[in-house]
């Protein structure tokens, strides 16, 4: 005799189903959020997370707790996150584009943007060119005549291989048709030092870092990355270099499991827009050189897309090498 199910029975249990997954999200979140940064503390990233974490628990009812796991460029606590949590919501990655435009071009990891949802864009940074108090190089137009005129003798430094720093000088060697002595350091701290100490000649870098040493007039800042910064009047923008516009800027957004349920999603994304407009968070951004910037999670992927293209271009030419 053949087994048939009654279709009454199937749907009663559809409706049951359907019941829990609701209540189940209405309930969310019933205990605190871990939000996983993949850096360092102490930089303008983990700043941020903080004060993010902050006003979304506020938002949610519940605490969010930060949990720093530096290492490989933001690889080791990226792949934690993507391939051994569980996708419930209960676990945010507060990253930079390149954990998966970059990262993944240069070394060998275990995750992929198919791993991943975004909740938003969190907010943005513009980077500089900058030069130590003294340096013959202090205005645009004498560092790109200088760089022309002298190809590969100028020594730049900047926070890393593959960070956005190292994006915004290749942008410029490639736009302004220079050729420049590219420095690597292990993050900004150390490349500012060296920079401030005479050991090279100029630095790209994030506002947010080089921001109290140009107030103390330590360091001259001689042109911006994309659009002006309001503080900083009359500093000339990269923009105007080339044929194309040149921005390079710092973006840092929040990613979820792939297969975290829509309404726990939906949550979790008001909750940041809403973090994300909040007074406290923004003036204390304001203040370190950065500002939020929300943009939806659609948004923050096409970022990385359009960066992901560019890095593989210059693997391909081999200005970016596999490690």
């Amino acid at each position: 005799m053949q087994n048939r199910r009654s279709p009454f029975k199937f749907v009663a249990a559809l409706a049951v189903c359907t019941a829990l997954g609701s209540a189940s999200a209405q309930g969310f979140p019933t205990r605190p959020i871990q939000m996983v940064v993949p850096y360092a503390a102490g930089g303008t990233g983990d700043l941020t997370a903080r004060l993010l974490a902050e006003a979304m628990g506020r938002h949610l009812n519940q605490t969010v707790v930060v949990d720093n796991k530096p290492g490989a460029g933001g690889a080791i606590g990226t792949s934690q996150v993507l391939s051994t949590t569980k996708a419930d919501g209960y676990t945010l990655l507060f990253v930079a584009p390149g954990v998966f435009s970059v990262v993944p071009q240069l070394v060998k990891v275990s995750y992929s943007t198919d791993d991943m949802r975004a909740l938003g864009v969190v907010s943005r940074t513009p980077q500089l060119v900058s030069a130590r108090k003294g340096s013959k190089f202090d205005t645009l137009a004498g560092f790109l005549s200088a760089a022309q005129a002298n190809p590969g003798t100028i020594t730049v430094g900047y926070g890393g291989i593959g960070t956005p720093n190292h994006l915004a000088l290749v942008n410029l060697e490639l736009t302004a048709n220079i050729k420049l002595i590219g420095v690597a350091y292990r993050g900004s701290a150390p490349m500012l030092q060296d920079l401030l100490g005479g050991q090279i000649e100029m630095g790209v870098d994030q506002v947010s870092s080089s921001k109290q040493y140009i107030e103390s007039g330590a360091l001259v800042p001689i042109a911006v990355f994309g659009p002006p910064v309001s503080w900083l009047p009359g500093l000339p923008s990269l923009s105007s270099v080339g044929t194309e516009a040149l921005d390079v800027t710092s973006y840092l957004g929040v990613v979820v499991p792939k297969g975290t349920p829509d309404p726990v999603f939906e949550t979790l994304r008001a909750a940041l827009e809403k973090a994300v407009g909040d007074p406290v968070l923004k003036v204390t951004l304001e203040k370190v050189g950065s500002s939020p910037y929300y943009r939806d999670g659609k948004e923050f992927e096409n970022i990385i897309r359009k960066e992901t293209v560019f890095i593989k271009r210059l693997v391909d030419n081999g200005t970016l090498k596999h490690e």
